[in-house]
């Protein structure tokens, strides 16, 4: 009988923590589809899929054009990747912004993430930069 409820639990566990399916623009979070809307309007979602993890619920999104979104449960993008282009200024934060113009003057960030440290952007000459909470940058790659 042990090893029965621990097989069941097991299995239980299993069939719970990875849901992933794919849904329609509307079942995202309002957040993520005012997003879509307001700074990718000239390119259609071509997959929305909800990604659930145990309690962890996310959502990826891939344009038509390429472009790859990710929204966490309440619609807040954790990612933006436009590679080869500029991710929109608006969704960029100044301070970030500021710094990068100063320091690399002509590039521009063709992806960004938010980490639970901060911040991760790639920029359009190769360079990866990690900002802390505090929007300084904390390491750069090449």
């Amino acid at each position: 009988m042990k090893y029965f409820l621990t097989a069941l639990l097991i299995a239980t566990a299993i069939a719970c923590s990875a849901q992933d399916r794919i849904i329609s623009v509307n079942e995202l979070p309002k957040a993520a589809q005012s997003l879509i809307k307001s700074h990718f309007n000239s390119s259609k979602p071509t997959l929305v899929q909800r990604d659930k993890d145990g309690l962890k619920v996310n959502y990826d999104v891939v344009m038509d054009n390429g472009i790859k979104l990710e929204f966490d449960n309440k619609g807040n993008w954790t990612e933006i990747d436009c590679k080869p282009k500029a991710v929109p200024s608006a969704l960029v934060p100044t301070a970030i912004q500021n710094y990068i113009s100063k320091q690399f003057n002509g590039t521009q960030v063709i992806q960004i993430e938010r980490t639970g440290k901060g911040y991760e952007v790639d920029l359009s000459n190769g360079i990866d930069i990690e900002f802390n909470k505090k929007m300084k940058a904390v390491k750069i790659d090449d």
